[in-house]
């Protein structure tokens, strides 16, 4: 899986040394709980739409089925 990480500085103090940096990792492909979390929906909601075609997954091994973010997205519009 790729991940992008992302760096902002969200300090308000001036002197570079005391600066905190905040570090985002942006994952390619989520486990169903996780989409869900990260769209704000249900988990039984992430099931429903991949029954009914609205997004689609990809099934890794026995047990563990991923969605690809960029396709959920583009496939519910947001």
């Amino acid at each position: 899986m790729k991940n992008i990480c992302i760096e902002r500085n969200n300090s308000p103090l001036r002197n570079k040394k005391k600066e905190r940096r905040e570090v985002i990792f942006i994952k390619k492909k989520y486990r169903a709980k996780e989409l869900a979390l990260f769209i704000g929906v249900g988990l039984s909601t992430i099931w429903r739409w991949n029954k009914e075609g609205k997004i689609k997954s990809q099934k890794i091994s026995n047990g563990v089925t991923v969605f690809d973010i960029d396709e959920v997205i583009s496939d519910l519009g947001l």
